[in-house]
């Protein structure tokens, strides 16, 4: 989902799109290993209804289910990586998961972005899931340099 789109979920719901898209599919997973939570219709039927809600805000014109998850829920393509050439294997589909709090994400990529006083509206059509990987190697290039030059003030 593009930036633009989970602020404007946010907006809708009140709810954070990637909390909810995790819900959603640990609910679906859970079903399809033959555990049914007593709210499992609540859970889908809501995320489903948000999905809706946005496309329409959006001036879309999908309604089925399936094809509102495939247009908003979907991962970046990545390169095939041989996994005897690299231990590294990309972000896939668990991505998110990976991620998974209570915190909203959309408000912590947006926090990020006005704490360095960037214009956040040249983010607004990259994915979320590119987003947070830019933010997580800015931090860790940020922590690095910090150490370095610590160690050169020691």
């Amino acid at each position: 989902m593009k930036l633009k789109d989970a602020i404007t979920y946010y907006e809708l719901t009140g709810t954070d799109f990637i909390a909810d898209m995790n819900e959603y599919y640990e609910t679906l997973r859970a079903f399809e290993n033959g555990v049914v939570s007593n709210d499992f219709m609540d859970i889908t039927e809501r995320f489903i209804g948000n999905l809706t809600e946005l496309s329409v805000v959006n001036q879309l014109s999908i309604t089925e289910p399936k094809k509102l998850l495939e247009y908003y829920c979907h991962t970046i393509p990545r390169e095939k990586v041989n996994e005897d050439e690299f231990k590294a294997v990309p972000l896939g589909d668990n991505s998110f998961k990976k991620r998974r709090s209570e915190e909203n994400i959309v408000i912590k990529i947006l926090v990020s972005f006005l704490a360095n006083n960037t214009n956040v509206q040249q983010f607004f059509d990259i994915e979320l899931e590119l987003l947070l990987e830019i933010i997580e190697k800015a931090n860790e290039i940020n922590e690095e340099s910090k150490k370095k030059n610590k160690r050169g003030l020691d």
